[in-house]
Order: structure tokens, then sequence, then C-alpha cells
């Protein structure tokens, strides 16, 4: 819409300059143009906005301080007892590919403490996954996560949409598992909880990164002379009625953050972001369907066949989505964790009347 030209406005004598930011925002458009983000950002943008009306976690509990660590103490050789048993009980393939894989070492406990797990090449080439050992249900519930990730993603074409969705919602349904099993039901909440917490966090992102990203992709360059433009234009642009000083702000903040890095990921990466945020609506969504594994599992099983054989289409078509249902998306996400909330604080409140 507007002149791609690079332009500088002088404030108090200084240079106002947002060619790092402009030059990383049209490096990612670039680089993940054919992505289901990017090629869908309006779509999408609806979907985060939606978020927006996500139930606040703290005033729920009706505290400012929530402990999410699960306290229950199980062992390393209980954890793996746990997770082939629920893997034996869907059937298929699932309890030999996890079996061979862990042999073949693709899963090891490890005593990190700065992160819970990461995926490394191993020698021969293939991605291995090393698992915190933390001696509670977490690990147990890591392991199914990163387990469905190591069978899927390889589809490098539906994996980005649809990975992270299919191991939250097999992460949930071990839990579900779990407490059927009798183990604390506080734990569980409190793993489910950190996954809410994770998308609120996932939704204060993606807010503004995704709205200038849209507004780079349809007006070219950012600097202060857009606002006028956009102030016009802000309804058919789908960009948030901000004032000028707050779109100034912004601008700086996004260009010294690009300025800072060594390459736009490290700086600015919506995508990556969306596919938690994605992941965790979609989920909550299919989780309050009583035939949803199913359809999950015979999801999984076609991002597992080989990837030209394998469309978009078809996978929405597999799980019955209608990916403009925005409101239904979220409307699920808060009715399936705020029972969970509801758990944590009557737990915690009885802990409290005990005390006193």
């Amino acid at each position: 819409m507007r002149d791609n030209t690079e332009r500088k406005k002088i404030k108090g004598g200084i240079s106002m300059n947002y060619s790092k930011l402009n030059e990383g925002l049209d490096e990612y458009l670039q680089k993940y143009e054919n992505t289901f983000y990017v090629s869908n950002l309006d779509m999408n943008i609806n979907l985060i906005r939606e978020g927006n009306k996500r139930f606040d976690l703290f005033k729920m509990i009706g505290s400012d301080e929530i402990n999410l660590k699960p306290q229950e103490k199980i062992s390393g050789l209980e954890t793996l007892n746990l997770v082939t048993e629920f893997l034996s009980e869907l059937g298929g393939n699932y309890l030999y590919y996890f079996t061979r894989t862990f042999n073949e070492g693709n899963f090891d406990f490890h005593n990190m403490d700065e992160i819970d797990s990461k995926r490394v090449k191993n020698e021969c080439g293939l991605f291995s996954y090393t698992v915190k050992f933390n001696g509670t249900i977490k690990d147990s519930s890591v392991i199914v996560h990163e387990f469905f990730h190591f069978l899927n993603i390889d589809n490098y074409k539906l994996a980005p949409i649809f990975s992270e969705f299919i191991s939250i919602f097999m992460e949930n349904k071990f839990l579900d598992f779990l407490d059927n099993k009798g183990y604390s039901r506080e734990d569980i909440a409190k793993l489910r909880l950190q996954r809410y917490d994770d998308f609120s966090s996932c939704c204060n992102k993606l807010n503004l990164q995704s709205d200038f990203l849209n507004l780079k992709k349809k007006i070219g360059y950012l600097d202060d002379d857009s606002y006028d433009f956009i102030s016009m234009y802000g309804e058919e642009l789908n960009f948030p009625n901000l004032t000028k000083k707050y779109f100034t702000d912004i601008l700086i903040d996004f260009d010294n953050k690009m300025k800072k890095k060594k390459n736009v990921e490290q700086a600015f990466n919506p995508a990556y972001t969306f596919r938690y945020y994605l992941g965790t609506t979609y989920s909550s969504y299919l989780l309050l369907q009583d035939d949803s594994l199913d359809k999950v599992l015979l999801l999984n099983d076609y991002l597992m066949q080989e990837e030209e054989n394998t469309n978009i289409e078809t996978a929405f078509k597999i799980l019955g989505i209608n990916k403009k249902d925005d409101a239904c998306f979220i409307e699920a996400t808060n009715k399936y964790y705020q029972n969970e909330a509801l758990i944590y604080k009557n737990s915690n409140d009885k802990k409290q009347a005990i005390r006193k």
C-alpha cells in the first residue's frame, strides 16, 4: 500500500531509523511465507485476539503466588512402567515404537537443572530426547509428550501445525490415565495449569508480534509516519487502535531487540510460539469430545506417512475441526482448564484451613 523506501524521522536531533526492525520482519516473512501461521495471518490473529478472553488464573485461585510443582514422588522405574502401560492401552504399535526407541537410546533420563527436556541429534544423525528426571509424575508426562513428537516430527509440512496439538492432547490423556490409577489429583491439576499458564504467556507474546508482522506484510516499511495511515485504515488492515506513543514505543522496542540478537528468530519468532497456542486451543476443543482419542491417533498415524502423501485439508477433516471457530476454541480452553484451577484452589484452601 505504501512506498517501501526507507525513511528517517528526526526527533530532538536524533535520527529515528527502524532499518533493523524492517529488515528483520522482511526476512521473517520471506523465510516463513509458506507456513500455516504466516500464510493465514489474518485468520490466526482473530484466534489470538479471542485468547484475550481467557480467564485470569491468579484471580480465579485468589492468590498472587501459585506453586505448580508436583510433590508426589515416584521412581524412574515406576515412571517408565506408567508410560509403557499407557501406550499399551492405546493399542496399535505405540508400545513397540517406544520400547524400540528407548532401547536404542532415543529417550534418556538425565539430571539436568537448566531444562526439562531437549531434542538433539545423536551420533547416527537421528533425533533423540533427553528428559530431566524430577522424580514426580511430570517425568512421565514429559516423556509421553516428547514421544509423540518423535513419531510425527519428520512431517515437515504438517508437524508445525499439528505436532504440538497431538503431544498436548496425549499429555492430557495420560494425566487422565494417572488420575484413574489414583495418583495425586492436585499434582495432575498443577501440570495442567502449567500448560494453561504457558498458553497465557503465548497469548501475551503473540498479540502485538502478530499484529505488527501482519501490518508489515500489508503496507511495507514501518516507521513513526506509518501511524497516520494506519489510523485511517486500521479496520481494513485488521490492526488494533493504539495511541501514537504506544505505537512508536513498540517500534523502538522491536528494533532494539533485532539489533541485540544474532538472527531474527532469537528476537522475534511468533510462528514457533503459535504452535503451542494453537496446540492448546485445538487439544482443549477435542478433549471435551468423547470420541476424540480415536481421531487424534488417526491424525498421528496420518502424519507418520510419507510427507508427500499428506495434506492439511485431510488432516483437518480427520479432526473434524473448522479453522474459523475461534470463539469455540477459546471457550473450550477456558472450560477445560478452569476445572483444574478449581481443584487446585480447593486443595490449597483445605491445606490452609488445616494449618489454622
